[in-house]
Formats: C-alpha cells, structure tokens, sequence
C-alpha cells in the first residue's frame, strides 16, 4: 500500500489549509462557517492520527513479516548446515575403516577435514558449551583415526619391507635347498631299494617364499611299511633389521620311536655391505637327536655346497637309521 503516506500528506496539506481559512477567513467563532471549518480540522487531525497509527502498525508487521522469512531462512540454513556436517562426520568416519581406499589417500581427506557443529546465535551459553565441546570430540577422533592409518601405513610398508627381504633371502637359499631335499629322496631311495621297499614322495619344487610365525610345508617322503620310515620337511622365513635368514627343516620319523631326529639348515644374509671380500652369506646345519640339544653343527660353503650337503644328508640318514634299527 504505497498510496497511503501520500494520502496522509495530502491530509495534512489540507489540515494546513484549512487551519489557515480557520485563522483568517472563518475567525468569528460564533458564524456557522467556522464551526464546520473546525470540525473539518478535527475530523482531519483524527484521521491523521488514526492514519499515522495504521502506517506504523502496518511498518511493524511488515518488518515481523521479514523478520520472520529470515528467521525462516536461517534456521533452514542451519538446519541444512548441520545435515550436511553430520553427513560429513559420517562419511569421514566412513572413509577411516574403508580398506578400499588407499591409507595414504584416507589419512590426507581425515588431516585436511574438519569437523564442525554449528550452532544457532540465540542458544544459552551451555549449549555453546556443549557444542563447542562435540566439535573437540570430533576433532580428537579426525586425529586419532588419522594416527591410526600412519600406524597401518608403517606396518604396511614395514611388513612390504620385511617380506620382501625373505624373499630375496629365500630366492638365494633356492639352489642349496633343491639339492638338499633331492639329496634326501636319492638316499631314502636307495635304504628303501636295499629293503624291498617303495619311497613315495610329493615334492614337487620349492614353495614360494615362506611369510609368516608357521612353518610351511615343502615334501614329504615317506617308504613301505616294512622299513617304516617317514619325513617331513618344512621351511620359515624370519626377517631381522638388515636382511632375514630362511630355515630348511628335515623331521625323521619311525614306527620304533615317537620322538623324531632333526636336521635342519639355516640360511642367513645381510643386506648391508661388509669389508672387502667379507661374505653377506651365512649357513649353518645342525642334528638334532633329541628335541632341545644340536648334537652336530657346522657350517656350510656356499661355494661347495653340494659336498657339505651331501655329508650332512648322510650323517643324518645314518643317525635315523640307527635310532629306528634299536629296540
């Protein structure tokens, strides 16, 4: 209603008018003439009054009115504003146990977002206090999980690092182990064909590199009845902090004794660079005739492997042998 502020100025021209007519056309106070004048002036003044009252009710209302659309529109943004930061909360929540996604990635979205909670202008000071609090919540938790993936990560890489070093330890110990384990077939073989007596084996290579706290199985070799004999071999692979060192293990068994004879081979290398024409190599054998005491040990030539191997697959032959020969 924009026509009515000009409406009350032209009130209030007319008012000016007509007190002018009052004052010097209508100054009798006793014709008829300035008795309508004067209540043409107070019906004005009232009008205006009443008209000035209207306008500033209707100011008013409008004013509530906008205020109100806003306020609307605030708590619409807040509303939608906090939606959208608990969706975020909840995605980087999902992103820290999400494995799909790369470590490194989730651990740069988590140090790079932050998690907010707004709250409204016009709440009390406690719940300032207490958002203020959960957006301290959320921050520690952001941190924590962003650790937590940095810890994976190392354990990762660490653990890349680590198999990877077995492996090539592993790869350089393949040569010597091959020989060792065929080694055994042949003599097993030729005790057996002494006595009659078929060897069955199910040795087929070496295994891929073995990971891990469990031994891994490589063959085992076993005859008739008659000569009862039966072998278990068995590989571990243990990292240490410059290279790792790789076991290759022969268990002997008989149907004359429950505890078993063991030998077994140790293949170390370093991967840090000695002195001049020192070795990285080092390979141990060992017999065992009881569970807890190396009765026999020595160590191998990588150079001349096979002679070493070849004596040891012998002495170990001949040892099962006379523990499954005594009654």
């Amino acid at each position: 209603m924009t026509w009515l502020p000009y409406a009350i100025s032209i009130v209030l021209l007319l008012s000016v008018v007509f007190e002018y007519r009052l004052k010097y056309i209508d100054k009798d106070g006793r014709t008829i003439d300035h008795k309508r004048t004067r209540r043409i002036v107070l019906g004005i003044a009232i009008f205006s009054i009443l008209a000035q009252q209207g306008v500033t009710g209707m100011k008013d209302h409008r004013r509530s009115k906008a205020d109100a659309v806003l306020r609307g529109k605030v708590d619409t943004a807040n509303t939608n504003i906090g939606n959208l930061l608990t969706h975020q909360s909840e995605l980087l929540s999902a992103i820290s146990t999400n494995n799909a996604i790369d470590p490194k990635l989730r651990v740069e979205i988590l140090e790079h977002s932050r998690a907010v909670e707004v709250v409204s202008a016009d709440v009390s000071e406690l719940e300032q206090w207490k958002t203020d609090f959960r957006n301290e919540e959320a921050a520690r938790k952001q941190r924590e999980d962003a650790a937590r993936l940095k810890h994976e990560i190392l354990l990762t890489e660490q653990g890349v690092a680590a198999r990877g070093r077995v492996e090539r330890t592993w790869k350089r110990a393949n040569q010597l182990y091959d020989f060792i384990i065929r080694t055994l077939q042949e003599a097993v073989h030729g005790a057996a064909k002494a006595k009659g007596e078929k060897v069955f084996s199910d040795y087929a290579g070496l295994p891929l590199a073995p990971i891990g706290d469990k031994s891994v199985h490589v063959a085992g070799i076993t005859t008739g009845t008659n000569l009862a004999w039966r072998f278990e071999v068995s590989a571990e692979g243990i990292p240490s902090s410059d290279g790792a060192e790789v076991w290759l293990r022969v268990y002997g068994f008989c149907t004359n004794h429950t505890d078993s004879i063991l030998y077994q081979t140790r293949f170390r290398s370093s991967e840090i660079p000695g002195p001049p024409g020192a070795t990285n190599v080092y390979i141990e054998s060992y017999l065992l005739l009881t569970p807890t005491h190396s009765d026999f040990s020595g160590s191998i030539n990588l150079e001349t492997y096979q002679t070493n191997a070849l004596a040891w697959v012998r002495r170990f032959i001949a040892a099962h042998a006379i523990r499954c020969e005594s009654r």
